[in-house]
C-alpha cells in the first residue's frame, strides 16, 4: 500500500472551504493507493501453501503410522513374553500341558536333535508327559536368552530324578542335570508354533547308566 500527499483539484470543495472562510491552501488529502499482487503471484502463494499443507497431513498420517506399528510390536513383544513364561513355568515346571491349547498352535512343531518328536499340539503333550513319567521332579531353569523378531534362542538347564520309566529303560533312581539351547518360534499373535532343541543327549544317557561300546572289527 502506498501513501501519497497532494493538493485538490475539486473546485466544488473550494467553494465550501471558501464559504468558511478557511484558507485552501492550508488543506491537503491523503490519495491512497492499493496495488493488489498479480493473479500469477497469488497462485504461487496459493500452491505453496497446499504443498506445505499436504506435506504436514502426509508427515502426521506417517508418524501415526510409525505409532500404531510400535505399539504394535510392543503388544506382541508382551504376548510373546507371557507365552514364554506359560510355556515354562505352567507347561514344564509344573508339568500342566494343558497350558499349550493357549499358547501354541495346532501344528506345533518340536524337533530334538534335528530329530521330529511332535508335529501336532496333541504329540507334543505325549512328549511331555513321557518326561514327566520318568522323571517326576524335572523342573527347568532358564539360563541366558535372546530375543530376534518373533523367535527367541534359550538357555536351558534342565534336572530330575529317574524314578519312573523312560522308553524302554526302567527306573534307576539316578540324578541327571542336563544343559541345552531351544531356538523358539512365535507367530504374528505370540503364540508359539516350533521349536528347536539341541542338547548333548549322549551325556544324558550316559548319567542314567547307559555306556557306549566300541563298535565290533572283524
Amino acid at each position: 500500500m502506498i501513501i501519497e500527499k497532494g493538493h485538490s483539484d475539486n473546485k466544488q470543495w473550494y467553494s465550501s472551504l471558501s464559504a468558511l472562510k478557511i484558507p485552501t491552501e492550508s488543506i491537503t488529502y491523503k490519495r491512497v493507493i492499493i496495488r493488489i499482487p498479480k493473479i500469477g503471484t497469488i497462485m504461487k502463494v496459493s500452491i505453496l501453501f497446499l504443498v506445505v499443507f499436504v506435506l504436514c497431513v502426509f508427515a502426521c498420517g506417517e508418524d501415526k503410522q510409525q505409532k500404531l506399528s510400535a505399539l504394535a510390536v510392543l503388544a506382541n513383544d508382551s504376548l510373546i513374553t507371557t507365552n514364554l513364561n506359560i510355556y515354562i513355568d505352567s507347561c514344564w515346571n509344573k508339568h500342566d500341558t494343558t497350558f499349550l491349547s493357549q499358547i501354541s498352535t495346532e501344528d506345533f512343531i518340536r524337533n530334538l536333535n534335528g530329530i521330529p518328536v511332535a508335529s501336532t499340539k496333541r504329540e507334543m503333550q505325549a512328549h511331555m508327559y513321557v518326561f514327566f513319567t520318568a522323571f517326576p521332579d524335572l523342573k527347568l531353569k532358564l539360563g541366558k536368552s535372546v530375543k530376534k523378531g518373533n523367535t527367541v534362542f534359550l538357555h536351558w538347564t534342565t534336572s530330575g530324578t529317574h524314578t519312573g520309566v523312560y522308553g524302554e529303560a526302567d527306573a534307576t533312581g539316578k540324578k541327571v542335570l542336563v544343559k541345552g539351547l531351544s531356538q523358539l518360534y512365535f507367530d504374528t499373535d505370540g503364540k508359539l508354533y516350533g521349536e528347536d532343541v539341541v542338547f548333548n543327549e549322549l551325556d544324558f544317557l550316559q548319567q542314567l547308566g547307559y555306556t557306549l561300546n566300541l563298535p565290533v572289527v572283524e
